[in-house]
């Protein structure tokens, strides 16, 4: 529980640092546009922001793997193989680590899914029968009592 917070704090502060990256770097470039630097400068500073971003972007995917895997392993799910051209994995440019993709994701999250709803179906139909036999017996006592 308490890694699930730290990385979901983690990407939260990751997130947050893209957004302020993406707005620095809109800002750089209006004024760069503005001043009427050359064209080349222009790309030089998307350029450097785009790979800090993509950078924290892997970073991200990474994490939300790592959160889903280790949920699918409490379930004793199966991956999708991890192939080079699979559409569920995918490699990083930066750290050529390997993390799912958003829709490997959704599908490994679906199966996580199924079997809880599975493992939940398995004791659920009990709750109405204990809540009927504890309204029967209170009945039956308030009768018996009554007399």
């Amino acid at each position: 529980m308490f890694l699930r917070t730290r990385e979901n704090f983690r990407i939260w502060r990751l997130r947050s640092q893209i957004e302020k990256w993406v707005a620095k770097g809109n800002n750089a470039v209006r004024k760069a546009i503005k001043e009427k630097k050359p064209d080349q400068e222009i790309e030089d500073l998307r350029r450097n922001w785009d790979f800090d971003i993509e950078e924290n972007s892997e970073l991200i995917e990474q994490l939300l793997s790592r959160q889903i895997i280790r949920e699918a392993k409490k379930f004793d799910l199966p991956l999708p193989p991890r192939e080079p051209d699979s559409a569920y994995w995918a490699e990083g440019h930066h750290n050529r680590r390997w993390s799912l993709t958003r829709e490997g994701r959704t599908m490994v999250r679906f199966e996580i899914h199924q079997a809880k709803k599975e493992r939940r179906e398995g004791w659920t139909w009990w709750i109405p029968l204990v809540f009927g036999l504890i309204g029967s017996l209170t009945g039956l006592a308030s009768i018996l009592l009554k007399k």
